[in-house]
């Protein structure tokens, strides 16, 4: 398991930006977490403050000597990303000039909070927001107790499957998923699909909300799977306290397809996640 240690370095160091559903939903949640508001990031963008085009003259003069060296340590790291509306107008813009935009246009403010008390944006700026964001990030994922993953730990015989294994699963049980390094144990399909819609839950309310509202229905079926109203439902399971309940009278291929398509709807990546057999 990473530590506390390991994670707060990588966020710190590491290029975010190459995986970018995990980059916007790293800056979604620190936002959506320690502000006010909850932020609908569909017509969200991830944005370089610092910009990619490395050889901006406006930039060269902002960063100073040192500019090739941040721009090839920090450009894609957490400090030196955020997110906006708005980022192809933005793009090479001085810093000033991005301040002054997303000052009046930007809604993040947790994220954006630094960039505007800076007066320049270089290597130091990029890193001290970096840390300041990760302990957050820290905070945000933090686990009180590891043994309360109950974390399995599987022999060489076990089956790994992924969210597209839908036609062979049939027959099985599964005992544990992983979802972006974290790994939950389960007893059965039902049991995965109701721990992993209440983890997409708390990680975007607003999402399942809609879901519910507009009577969710897969594609490939004209039955109702999320909804206000258990009623319209088989065998319907509340998220919590909500009011807000989805289908669990499912077989397996069904289930995953179903867990797929949710995390589809968060814009997360259902690669990301996999799940065990014995």
């Amino acid at each position: 398991m990473v530590s506390d240690e390991e994670f707060y370095d990588s966020l710190i160091h590491k290029n975010l930006y190459s995986k970018k559903k995990v980059c916007k939903f790293l800056l979604t949640s620190i936002e959506n977490e320690l502000s006010n508001e909850t932020i609908n990031t569909e017509l969200l963008s991830i944005e370089h403050i610092l910009p990619q085009k490395k050889n901006a003259v406006v930039w060269q003069k902002e960063v100073g000597e040192s500019y090739a060296d941040v721009y090839d340590t920090y450009l894609h790291t957490l400090g030196n990303l955020t997110i906006t509306g708005y980022n192809s107008e933005l793009g090479t813009k001085s810093f000033s000039e991005k301040k002054k935009m997303i000052e009046e246009l930007s809604k993040a403010k947790i994220l954006n909070e630094m960039i505007l008390s800076s007066e320049k944006w270089n290597g130091e700026s990029i890193l001290k927001r970096a840390k300041k964001l990760a302990k957050y990030a820290l905070n945000i994922f933090k686990i009180d107790k590891v043994e309360t993953l109950n974390v399995t730990k599987h022999t060489d015989n076990a089956n790994i499957y992924n969210l597209d294994d839908q036609n062979i699963v049939s027959g099985t049980t599964p005992v544990s998923y992983t979802f972006y390094g974290e790994n939950i144990n389960v007893k059965s399909y039902v049991a995965m699909l109701v721990s992993v819609a209440n983890l997409l839950y708390d990680l975007e309310p607003s999402v399942f909300e809609n879901l519910a509202k507009e009577k969710y229905k897969l594609t490939t079926s004209g039955r109702v799977y999320v909804t206000t109203e258990e009623t319209e439902l088989r065998k319907g399971k509340e998220i919590g306290n909500t009011g807000l309940y989805f289908e669990t009278n499912l077989s397996a291929s069904v289930i995953l397809q179903f867990i797929k398509s949710l995390i589809k709807k968060h814009d997360m990546d259902p690669d990301e996640f996999e799940f065990v057999c014995e």
